[in-house]
């Protein structure tokens, strides 16, 4: 985001105090930061694309926190939509199912509606 930086709320309690450091390394680079403070969110159930944020609602994050990232980037011209996630700890465990993550260019998952409305959708 070139408006500002936004400070996430993790759903696993042994990260919570990730928010904290990242504020003060942040606020260095970022004259604007948004902190989530509803519900919680997981930065590996986000997906930014040129158009939109794709969040997965996963055992990580909460339909809350999904809601309130909406609310917060909207000033800054950004959209957010929720695409399905469910049954992974995290929606970046439903692009990579086969587990590797470090492919060049892996196959869109299929089924799921994750790309819909953008070009190259598996689903169309």
């Amino acid at each position: 985001m070139s408006k500002g930086a936004m400070i996430l709320r993790p759903g696993v309690p042994a990260h919570l105090g990730e928010a904290a450091a990242l504020t003060l390394a942040l606020a260095e680079f970022y004259g604007e930061l948004a902190t989530i403070s509803d519900g919680f969110i997981e930065g590996g159930d986000i997906l930014t694309t040129d158009s939109e944020f794709l969040v997965g609602g996963s055992a990580r994050t909460d339909a809350a926190g999904i809601a309130e990232l909406a609310r917060l980037v909207a000033p800054w011209g950004h959209r957010v939509r929720e695409v399905d996630a469910r049954g992974s700890a995290a929606f970046q465990d439903r692009l990579f199912a086969d587990g590797r993550q470090d492919h060049p260019c892996h196959p869109a998952p299929r089924g799921i509606g994750l790309f819909r409305g953008l070009p190259g959708d598996p689903d169309r």
